[in-house]
């Protein structure tokens, strides 16, 4: 079991507001395409899945969708793990378009509950890290549930890896309408709205103890419906931070 090396009142270094909105604009979001798992409807997490061919034709299809619109895209970057690689190099491959990785962006680690059904962990409540307590579990405990990955640790490095594309994205030669697509996974791709979410939320103070009142939104909306993250091109919303597919 791993132990969280936080504490309520650290800060987490967020973007700010308007960097990070400036930066979101200039991303294109794809959840990798599907693999064996997935079809399974099994989480998948640290598990290192290729694709599968149904979800390689999958992302054939998105790819070459592209082809004759301004999408605009001018680097593709990848989680390191199989699964993303895969994608990444279908887009790059067919858009003609470089591809490159990034750690940080890799999945979170479910720990115990990997290849178990979804809908099992979904329909067991007392499950934290789906009930929206993944935060206040680990600083009640000290460490994560089920096994997994440190909540907290995740979070600062998908913080970490939207740093490094905030510089590669001032760094790499780009016209000004460019845009950089990043291959990651559904948590991830959660992470990344929950911490926009956070800097629009907390301009101020970005503690841990901060960010409690708002956990219960990275799985969930204010509805209390979990928020499912399609494969493929996704479009986050800046105003009402909702995902979507993108048709």
């Amino acid at each position: 079991m791993i132990e969280t090396l936080f504490h309520p009142e650290q800060e987490l270094p967020l973007l700010k507001q308007e960097e990070f909105r400036a930066l979101l604009e200039a991303l294109v979001i794809i959840r990798h395409g599907k693999t064996r798992l997935n079809e399974e409807k099994r989480l998948q997490g640290s598990s290192d899945e290729a694709l599968s061919e149904s979800g390689k034709t999958e992302m054939i299809a998105q790819a070459e969708a592209l082809v004759d619109v301004p999408h605009q895209i001018a680097l593709i970057i990848s989680s390191t793990m199989k699964r993303a690689t895969q994608t990444s190099e279908i887009f790059g491959q067919i858009l003609e378009l470089p591809t490159q990785t990034l750690e940080g962006l890799e999945e979170y680690g479910h720990g115990d509950w990997e290849g178990e059904e979804v809908a099992t962990i979904l329909a067991d409540k007392l499950n934290e890290a789906w009930t929206g307590r993944r935060i206040s579990h680990e600083l009640e405990n000290g460490v994560p549930p089920h096994h997994g990955e440190s909540f907290l640790i995740f979070l600062e490095r998908v913080n970490q890896a939207l740093h490094q594309l905030n510089r590669l994205k001032t760094t790499f030669t780009l016209a000004p309408e460019s845009k950089i697509a990043i291959v990651a996974h559904s948590e991830v791709i959660r992470a990344i709205r929950f911490l926009y979410l956070l800097a629009n939320e907390l301009p101020g103070s970005r503690t841990i103890s901060a960010m409690q009142k708002f956990e219960q939104q990275f799985s969930f909306t204010p509805n209390g419906d979990f928020i499912k993250i399609p494969h493929g091109l996704v479009q986050l919303n800046l105003e009402n931070y909702s995902l979507q597919s993108i048709e």
